[in-house]
């Protein structure tokens, strides 16, 4: 697994794909997570020791999208998402709340990991959805980037408590160290 490959391969993947729109006129939609606009790395080691960076990837996505509404006058529009929550969502693709629920819900005692200080921005599913849809069929949202967020982000810490407060049982938090950079979304947008 190349990054400059994977790079490569996602730039044609996606120019195509923005090319089709332009000629079908069809509405093109780039959904992103938050943490691009994050000061944190997130990234990961391939097999062959190489770091690939999550973060650089998706930056490029969005200006690859951009660009291409520019010179091409595409119709599109780039979404970026916090975690999101909900039914049948999975808790693994909900930051430290989604983490934190599954301990509860396993009777386990809370893990924290990394930072306890850190900011998290969550929407719920029903209200993602909602933005994306809007964001599609609006006729203004054309060549716009919306990040789906609230003014408000949650610290990690704060999220625990409240999460152990809904216990039925003695629950204890716990803080454990991490190798993985997780995400700070303490910035203004």
């Amino acid at each position: 697994f190349e990054w400059k490959s994977s790079e490569l391969n996602v730039s044609k993947s996606l120019k195509n794909i923005l090319d089709l729109a332009n000629r079908s006129a069809a509405k093109f939609l780039f959904i992103s997570p938050l943490y691009v606009l994050s000061n944190s790395n997130f990234s990961t080691t391939t097999n062959n020791n190489q770091e690939f960076d999550f973060k650089q990837l998706y930056k490029f996505s969005e200006a690859l999208v951009l660009e291409h509404h520019k010179s091409n006058a595409t119709n599109c529009r780039i979404v970026r998402l916090p975690f999101v929550y909900g039914p049948n969502i999975s808790f693994f693709s909900s930051g430290a709340l989604g983490s934190l629920f599954n301990d509860l819900i396993n009777n386990r005692d809370l893990i924290i990991y990394g930072d306890e200080n850190r900011h998290e921005f969550y929407i719920h599913v029903n209200d993602a959805v909602l933005g994306v849809l809007k964001s599609l069929f609006s006729p203004e949202s054309n060549g716009k980037v919306y990040n789906l967020i609230r003014d408000d982000s949650h610290k990690v810490l704060s999220t625990s408590f409240l999460i152990k407060s809904l216990s039925n049982r003695i629950t204890d938090i716990d803080f454990k160290n991490s190798a993985v950079d997780f995400i700070d979304f303490k910035f203004n947008i």
